[in-house]
């Protein structure tokens, strides 16, 4: 095969690997919207923030345009506006970014859950501490541009809050502890 050859199959490659990440978020974002209750764009379970960090964890961090593009047509679908699904969608990938350096810096990578120390960090530093990114950005935009009442400005982004943890503490380690062996089963 030639150089231009190998170019090319590369980049549409790089362009499927895109196109189905953002697919798998916005659908897995749709699934979590769907059982949203305290505002329709908070949900208490946000599968594409475990998703998101896997991905990110595991493919690299060249894949965040599909994950801010994946959260800005989920939202915008969902409620509000152009402004405050941009928003939204930055802090979803600002999150996924963190939570996913975070991991690789000080809780093991994808090997995160190899070791008790890690992980405890894990669960400090990218469930608690990555996840505060989203809902402070999201719920700010939603409340200023009138989606949601500064009242609820706490409950909503409790329940922001604790989605994304939660995915991050369910979704993230199933994830990787089960590709991570499926990886291992397929080398063998």
């Amino acid at each position: 095969m030639r150089q231009g050859d190998q170019t090319i199959k590369t980049k549409l490659l790089v362009l499927l690997e895109v196109l189905v990440v953002t697919e798998l978020y916005f659908c897995a974002g749709t699934f979590g919207l769907s059982l949203a209750f305290v505002n329709k764009s908070a949900s208490a379970v946000w599968p594409p923030t475990g998703i998101a960090l896997v991905i990110l964890l595991l493919r690299g961090y060249r894949l965040w345009p599909a994950l801010f593009v994946g959260a800005f047509a989920v939202n915008i679908v969902t409620q509000g506006s152009a402004a405050t699904s941009l928003v939204i969608a930055i802090g979803n990938t600002l999150e996924a970014l963190a939570g996913a350096w975070l991991t690789r810096n000080f809780a093991g990578g994808a090997r995160a859950f190899h070791r008790t120390g890690s992980i405890f960090k894990f669960v400090l530093l990218t469930a608690m501490l990555s996840t505060v990114i989203s809902p402070s950005l999201g719920v700010l935009s939603l409340c200023w541009a009138g989606y949601a009442d500064w009242s609820q400005y706490s409950q909503i982004w409790l329940t922001w809050w604790l989605g994304d943890m939660a995915s991050d503490l369910l979704i993230a380690p199933l994830l990787l502890v089960w590709l991570v062996l499926f990886a291992v089963l397929l080398s063998t």
